[in-house]
């Protein structure tokens, strides 16, 4: 459940003056949760940096410090997919449906270090999403997921701490270019000179 979120002016950010600073109540199983809303679309890429807290955080719920979520609504209530997640374990966690680290793991981390984080959410099918990793510039694999019945009316960017603290920054969202692959590239470079040849023999 959402407790408290705020700015942390000049103490810790990846760049400018400002990051959005989260942070849960230990032994309480309250998390804090702060939502951008965007245009639905069905081919997205989200992108943020991430600086994890360091705090032990017991026994209880949220087992996370930063993790980040698609929703309906602006309330912890109307949650439709979550995106990823940095465990109390130690490790980077993707999308799973049997709790907050039962997704594939993308990797490791370290407290108090920012990561940059980017996702690719591509609607494959009317009955399969995919979702592509890169943590600090690097490719860390696609996964792909069941869609949901409510899944165009998904409109809200959910980013929370959960038991413990974490630092959000560079916060975007925006719809997914294709980019032709190079082999694709160099295939239309040699159609586009085979034509001019021929252009020149009519000629």
């Amino acid at each position: 459940m959402p407790k408290y979120a705020h700015n942390l002016g000049n103490t810790e950010q990846e760049s400018g003056n400002n990051s959005l600073y989260l942070y849960g109540l230990i032994g309480q199983d309250w998390a804090a949760l702060a939502h951008r809303q965007f245009a639905y679309a069905p081919d997205l890429v989200f992108e943020f940096d991430v600086r994890n807290g360091s705090e032990n955080l017991g026994r209880g719920l949220h087992q996370v410090y930063g993790s980040a979520m698609l929703s309906t609504g602006p309330s912890w209530t109307t949650t439709v997919r979550g995106l990823i997640a940095f465990g109390s374990d130690g490790l980077i966690h993707g999308p799973g449906t049997g709790g907050e680290l039962s997704g594939p793991v993308l990797g490791t981390y370290t407290a108090g270090t920012w990561y940059d984080v980017k996702i690719a959410y591509d609607v494959v099918s009317k009955s399969t999403v995919s979702l592509s990793y890169w943590i600090n510039g690097s490719f860390d694999g696609t996964y792909s997921e069941a869609s949901m019945g409510n899944e165009s009316s998904i409109s809200y960017l959910g980013l929370q701490s959960g038991a413990g603290s974490a630092w959000f920054d560079n916060v975007s969202v925006t719809t997914a270019t294709p980019v032709p692959e190079p082999s694709t590239v160099l295939l239309l470079s040699f159609s586009l000179v085979g034509l001019a040849r021929v252009r020149r023999i009519k000629k």
